[in-house]
């Protein structure tokens, strides 16, 4: 009746990384051109630990819970050089502290009404720490530049989840599912920028979101025939979105509610012959991160911060894949709306200062094939060979400018399995 179980796990990353990148600024006559080189080194451990238990209290009826807990303190260090024209010409070092913590609790119950019928509960607690600082260290020596930018991030997040589910067998051959799910999420995102001890008000702000989701769902998987297979699901989610300031300002007061369909279509040609049609409506949430900013100098004309403004994006999918025998083919269409740009350059131009910030655009398409087979050289020695083609397109406007600009992928892939007695 009871089932325990305990898991730890460490981990540690080192990341070391190095580069450059030129920029031409074509706003002035001469153009100005700069360069900068990096390198940063990245050393990220780890701790992962989780505990769970469940207990059956009759044969019809299991409860348990679970506890996960999580910590990561990256830090590092990195050298930066700033080359500007012919006059400007200089060095800085600079370290970053990146500590992450999360807390997740579960509760679950588990009531089986019959035999083909089941009720689930559960409820979650989610908690996470985020702190966050940046510092810059210039000599003092060299005229016209600061000696030290801080700038600190605080981001407590807390997530709670409550959901139920009901699953059971209709009429002796539609497996039918429901359920409900409620989220509630709050942040408090603390940003501070000082150079030279003193607080920039431009990229300095408190923010603090309060928002809601409440999601109904169903799902029915039956066999139309011997040869035909359908699976239907809808979903309808309604969320609330409020990001404040706390002290009189609204960043973002948005309420929307949305449908989700998705349908999945098998058909058995024959014992050789498969073939599978689906489509789907899915949305895309920022992540709390990108919303939740930190202002990080890549040098002192450039900068990556967050945006409180992101919208979700939405996307339709379309799928059709043919299987005959061990060979498959299989086509992807994906039509997705406001997507999020995460590296949007926005430039001042009386300052030169360019940001880095994530934001949506208005359109991306893709279109993606993919060919599987089997090669077998020898009776112990088996091949599997995948290929994948991918066609990417993006469109929208971002700072009174138009963007069009595409990516076309290949991806190949052998799975080699060898039998050795």
């Amino acid at each position: 009746k009871h089932n325990l179980n305990f898991n730890y796990s460490f981990m540690n990353n080192e990341i070391p990384s190095e580069g450059f990148f030129t920029r031409t600024y074509t706003n002035q006559t001469p153009y100005l051109e700069t360069k900068s080189t990096f390198y940063n080194g990245v050393d990220i451990p780890s701790h992962n630990i989780r505990f769970s238990y469940d207990y059956t209290i009759k044969e019809k009826i299991e409860i348990g819970t679970s506890i996960t807990g999580y910590s990561s303190v990256e830090d590092q260090n990195s050298t930066t050089g700033y080359q500007e024209g012919q006059e400007i010409n200089y060095e800085f070092s600079r370290t970053e502290l990146k500590d992450w913590k999360s807390a997740q609790v579960n509760l679950f119950a588990n009531y089986k009404i019959s035999e083909n019928t089941k009720l689930d509960f559960s409820y979650d607690i989610l908690n996470y720490e985020n702190y966050t600082n940046y510092n810059a260290f210039f000599e003092e020596s060299i005229p016209n530049l600061p000696v030290d930018i801080f700038t600190e991030k605080k981001s407590p997040f807390d997530i709670r989840v409550s959901k139920i589910d009901f699953e059971s067998l209709l009429f002796k051959k539609i497996n039918f599912s429901a359920g409900f799910k409620y989220i509630k999420s709050d942040f408090t995102n603390i940003n501070s920028v000082n150079i030279d001890q003193e607080i920039q008000e431009e990229y300095s702000n408190q923010s603090i979101l309060d928002e809601y989701i409440m999601a109904g769902y169903s799902q029915a998987n039956f066999d139309l025939s011997k040869k035909i297979k359908i699976q239907a699901g809808l979903r309808y989610e309604f969320t609330d979105t409020f990001v404040h300031s706390g002290l009189g300002d609204t960043f973002v007061d948005r309420e929307y509610g949305n449908l989700f369909p998705s349908l999945f279509l098998g058909y058995k040609l024959n014992d050789f012959n498969n073939l599978n049609l689906s489509y789907s409506k899915r949305i895309s949430r920022p992540a709390f991160t990108d919303m939740a900013p930190l202002l990080v100098f890549i040098d002192l004309n450039t900068g990556v911060f967050g945006n409180l403004s992101l919208r979700p994006s939405y996307s339709r999918n379309y799928q059709i894949d043919y299987r005959y025998k061990s060979i498959g083919l299989s086509a992807q269409y994906s039509d997705e709306d406001d997507i999020v740009a995460r590296w949007s350059p926005t430039i001042n131009p009386s300052t030169n200062f360019v940001t880095f910030t994530p934001n949506n655009l208005d359109k991306r398409e893709t279109l993606t094939a993919i060919i599987n087979f089997p090669i077998n050289p020898t009776e112990k020695w088996n091949i599997r060979y995948f290929t994948s083609f991918s066609y990417s397109q993006v469109r929208g406007s971002f700072e009174n400018r138009q963007v069009n600009t595409s990516v076309t992928s290949f991806r190949f892939n052998l799975n080699n399995n060898i039998n050795l007695t």
